[in-house]
């Protein structure tokens, strides 16, 4: 996530000579391939078959264990609030190029030390958010990220200038560390209370069906965001670009509900 979000702009910036539309197409591409090689690296390296052992298939048809994994007890709640949380963070992110061009007055280039600023915190605070969990558990502490990320977004149209940007995108790093560090332990703890209850493994399905979930989320942010532009989206008015911020608060809050009603196996 930090390679391409950072290092997307920055090519951008080294294009700039390039037309537009060209620009982005050759952007595109690089990551793809960039994408395309880190993929292939665990696939072609890692000896799988004598790292892990060969688990009991599940039993079930397809679509059947589907159903059965989107029915697991904590599953339902889990995703809403999962897919709450990547939603906002998304919007954000694909708005950075407007947040950086048109409220902080800097050129596109200038998203990548933008979202540096975010990485660099999220990973400070890695182990602070590990810490958290262990001592008040996963549940609450992505509750409490989801609420202070939903506080920081309230503050993206108070940016003026590229100190005040990097100083919001800053704070928002810290409740990002949580989103990067949790949300896959909780359905892992979900996927084994599921195997010890019905004896079948079918681990994968979980994250299949959270990973297809993730891309219809991404596509739906991005639409959110490009209705919200239209609204405004230059420096003289830039009504549009500072509802980003607001309006994806609001999925926070959701996603703050949805964990609140979400109760971890140990619990259940």
């Amino acid at each position: 996530a930090a390679v391409v979000m950072v290092g997307s702009p920055l090519l951008l910036g080294l294009l700039g000579s390039v037309e537009p539309v060209s620009r982005y197409q050759i952007m595109g591409v690089t990551f793809a391939v960039l994408a395309f090689l880190f993929m292939l690296g665990p696939i072609v390296a890692l000896p799988e078959k004598d790292l892990v052992d060969a688990p009991t298939p599940s039993s079930l048809p397809l679509l059947q264990s589907v159903v059965a994994t989107l029915r697991a007890p904590g599953m339902g709640w889990y995703l809403a609030g999962t897919i709450a949380f990547w939603f906002g963070f998304n919007a954000v992110a694909s708005g950075v190029p407007y947040f950086v061009t048109v409220l902080m007055g800097q050129d596109v280039s200038f998203g990548g030390a933008a979202l540096t600023a975010t990485f660099v915190v999220t990973g400070i605070f890695f182990p602070v958010v590990n810490r958290l969990a262990l001592r008040i558990g996963k549940r609450r502490t992505m509750m409490a990220s989801s609420f202070t990320l939903a506080v920081v977004m309230m503050l993206f149209p108070l940016m003026r200038g590229p100190v005040s940007g990097l100083l919001i995108l800053g704070l928002a790093g810290i409740p990002i560390a949580a989103l990067m560090a949790i949300p896959n332990a909780m359905l892992a703890d979900l996927a084994h209370a599921q195997a010890k209850r019905t004896g079948e493994n079918n681990e994968a399905m979980f994250f299949g069906a959270q990973a297809f979930l993730m891309k219809v989320n991404l596509g739906v942010s991005a639409a959110a965001l490009a209705a919200l532009l239209p609204l405004g989206m230059s420096v003289e008015h830039p009504l549009g670009v500072q509802l980003v911020g607001p309006v994806a608060a609001v999925t926070m809050l959701l996603s703050v509900f949805a964990y609140w009603r979400y109760r971890e196996p140990s619990a259940q």
